[in-house]
């Protein structure tokens, strides 16, 4: 059996440990804004266009089949918000140990410009995120990770539970009653000595040393320059900028425009059809090839069988232009 990541001593006998804390991850995919761990109805969208569904295990088969057509993912329990056998028990405490205390965020107001955060000291809230931060990175769950030395730096820090000699900083932000009418989710990236993670109705943004914070980094479209002496850093009580609704609205906006154009599904199909034809795919047998995905299940909609399958029923409708034979 592998080791503990974060100990590296004890054997990695932890089941169903959430990466990122189910008090977050239940806000942005608990079916009907349940807010229920076990109640998951999730997407993992990936850069190649690919989008992996997942339910909870109290998401029973009538429920499932609304969502899919797929008998595979009916009786399915696998779910992506959870990792096995990378941690052990002992270290799986430490995490919920400042996950118990930290969730007692949404107690807060947030009706001021700059909230302080009056639920846990400086020290437990930058270990709660510093250990969230370090989880994501250390098991690849968004396809990408912090440098070598930026990730070790976080990790030894969560071990020892000590932040007083640290010099990494975060800004952390957040909007009140975003998730009301509009979907929430979560994304990671991160980029030399800069990080940002989006989760629910907040923003952290972590810097590695007073350098990175002047270093005019451009993740997702947006700009991260602070000033030191606002940010978080564990010895003072946390502070929360609160983003106005039209603001993180923009944000978020901007970030999925972003995550689809990086998807290119114009340019995959194009390769697709040149590939078999010759040529590139005429604009209005993609606009067809679109809508036929578009036909399906969501949790069908955006699969790889789907894409095959989507395509070969928009070419059928044509055997003018397409005189091929397709096998089952």
């Amino acid at each position: 059996m592998c080791k503990c990541l974060l100990c590296h001593n004890r054997d990695a006998t932890q089941t169903g440990s959430h990466i990122i804390p189910s008090f977050l991850m239940k806000r942005i995919n608990s079916i009907d804004g349940c807010n229920e761990r076990d109640h998951e109805l999730g997407f993992s969208i990936g850069t190649s266009g690919v989008v992996e569904s997942y339910f909870g295990r109290d998401v029973y088969e009538e429920r499932r089949r609304v969502y899919t057509d797929d008998e595979s993912r009916i009786e399915d329990r696998t779910n992506l918000d959870t990792m096995d056998n990378v941690f052990c028990s002992k270290c799986e405490r430490l995490f919920s140990k400042y996950e118990n205390k930290y969730s007692a965020i949404y107690q807060l107001h947030f009706d001021e410009a700059l909230v302080e955060n009056t639920k846990v000291t400086g020290a437990e809230a930058a270990l709660f995120w510093y250990g969230v931060i370090w989880r994501i990175s250390v098991t690849g769950q968004f396809e990408v990770r912090l440098n070598y030395l930026f990730e070790e730096k976080l990790r030894n820090a969560v071990m020892s539970e000590d932040v007083r000699d640290l010099d990494v900083y975060y800004a952390l932000f957040h909007c009140k009653n975003y998730r009301k009418d509009n979907p929430t989710f979560a994304l990671f990236d991160c980029e030399d000595n800069v990080a940002m993670l989006i989760v629910d109705e907040f923003m952290i943004v972590l810097f590695n040393g007073k350098e990175a914070t002047q270093n005019n980094k451009v993740l997702w479209g947006m700009n991260f320059k602070c000033e030191v002496p606002k940010l978080n850093k564990g010895i003072n009580p946390e502070k929360i900028g609160v983003f106005p609704l039209a603001v993180f609205k923009f944000v978020a906006d901007n970030i999925l425009r972003q995550l689809v154009s990086r998807i290119d599904f114009r340019g995959k199909f194009s390769a697709m059809h040149k590939n078999l034809f010759g040529t590139e795919m005429p604009e209005a047998i993609f606009q067809e090839v679109m809508e036929e995905i578009s036909k399906s299940k969501l949790a069908d909609m955006y699969t790889v069988q789907n894409y095959a399958l989507a395509l070969k029923r928009v070419l059928q409708a044509h055997p003018d232009k397409y005189p091929v034979r397709f096998t089952d």
